[in-house]
């Protein structure tokens, strides 16, 4: 994806990663979402944080759309699921709420990181994105 990304193509990375990553699975597999989150996503950030400025520029932008897509994905589908079933299970294993929160925490600690501190300046400095999970609002303003 990333190869896509840096010759322009983000959205369609954006949308395929997003499908992936925030589909619901069945009971009897993990979910993918709050793995990618919490463990997947630290490693990109670090390797991420080693690249050069033209292709890092373009892996933070690639992130953001990223992370910004698939919390908003599991919002919109946890208000669905709430809409059309009494049963409060997470489809998701957590709630979008709690992953961003947690997201949120992870990349604050990850204070070395360059990557982490643009990536916490872009979610935080987007009126929609704050409205949904106000966790990243703190982030406007800051260096």
């Amino acid at each position: 994806m990333q190869v896509a990304a840096n010759m322009g193509e983000l959205e369609p990375c954006r949308r395929i990663a997003t499908f992936a990553i925030a589909s619901p699975q069945d009971s009897t597999v993990h979910p993918v979402l709050p793995i990618f989150l919490h463990i997947v996503l630290p490693s990109l950030v670090a390797t991420t944080d080693m690249q050069q400025p033209p292709e890092q520029a373009m892996s933070v932008e690639l992130l953001v759309a990223i992370i910004s897509s698939v919390l908003n994905a599991a919002l919109q589908l946890e208000w669905a699921m709430s809409s059309v079933s009494t049963d409060d299970r997470l489809v998701l294993g957590q709630s979008s709420t709690g992953m961003a929160r947690r997201l949120a925490v992870d990349l604050r600690r990850n204070r070395s990181s360059a990557v982490s501190k643009m990536i916490l300046k872009r979610l935080g400095s987007s009126p929609p994105f704050i409205a949904k999970f106000p966790v990243f609002k703190s982030e406007l303003g800051t260096k």
